[in-house]
């Protein structure tokens, strides 16, 4: 989360979407300006419900997709930011506030239901089983040959 506000809020300064080049003289043809311009403050909640209501769905595609082009994020902590989210959901519902759900939906049961997106629940347990099952090391069955090859190529 703190790389995107810190990403997107770098990017943004210096870039306006909407804009005349006939009125606006320090905008580029992209959009790219030459002033700073001053953002409003977007609080760090606002982001994070809109990444909650969300995030179920950012699962269900990491989850079912076998395509290494997709996986992009870290499954585990995406995981772990979908069961986070839930305390945050179950815990605004006890103040009557709808917070990080998403649109449509008016209350939380607090499980993580991924049945939503098609599959059974056994499909689902069986891909964030073997998401979350930690990734065995290459080992190296011969050190020497290991060693031998590092200083082969600092040699170059």
């Amino acid at each position: 989360m703190d790389n995107y506000l810190k990403r997107s809020r770098q990017g943004e300064c210096y870039k306006q979407v909407i804009f005349d080049r006939l009125y606006n003289v320090d905008v580029d043809s992209e959009g790219t300006t030459t002033k700073r311009r001053h953002l409003r403050h977007i609080p760090r909640s606002d982001i994070f419900d809109i990444f909650g209501a969300h995030a179920d769905w950012l699962l269900a595609q990491h989850l079912a997709s076998q395509s290494s082009s997709v996986q992009k994020l870290d499954v585990r902590k995406l995981h772990r930011f979908c069961l986070d989210i839930r305390k945050g959901r179950k815990a605004s519902a006890r103040y009557n506030i709808r917070w990080g759900l998403p649109h449509g939906t008016n209350h939380d049961d607090g499980k993580l239901d991924l049945c939503r997106f098609g599959h059974s629940p056994e499909y689902w347990d069986k891909r964030l089983k073997a998401a979350l099952k930690p990734k065995k090391q290459k080992t190296i069955s011969n050190p020497k040959s290991a060693v031998s090859a590092v200083q082969r190529r600092s040699e170059l």
